[in-house]
């Protein structure tokens, strides 16, 4: 798949309270899967495998290969953890 301009593809990290899994709450974090090559002038600033936080209602849901994902622009994404 090939994502253009300021797109990002995250994996969202599951959510765990201890040893169980909390599916009603939302992830905030992820790993960076794929993303697009930047805005003209303004190449993008993450790269796959970095670990991103991003607000909780940024992205749109994607099942990428059965995992939990998000397309998320790149000013969606807080920090670089």
């Amino acid at each position: 798949m090939r994502l253009l301009r300021n797109k990002v593809l995250v994996e969202k990290d599951p959510i765990k309270q201890g040893a169980f899994l909390m599916p009603n709450k939302k992830s905030l974090t992820g790993v960076v899967i794929n993303h697009g090559p930047g805005i003209k002038g303004d190449p993008i600033s993450v790269k796959k495998g970095d670990r991103v936080k991003f607000h909780e209602h940024a992205g749109v849901p994607y099942n990428h290969e059965g995992k939990d994902c998000l397309f998320l622009l790149e000013p969606e994404i807080i920090a670089i953890l």
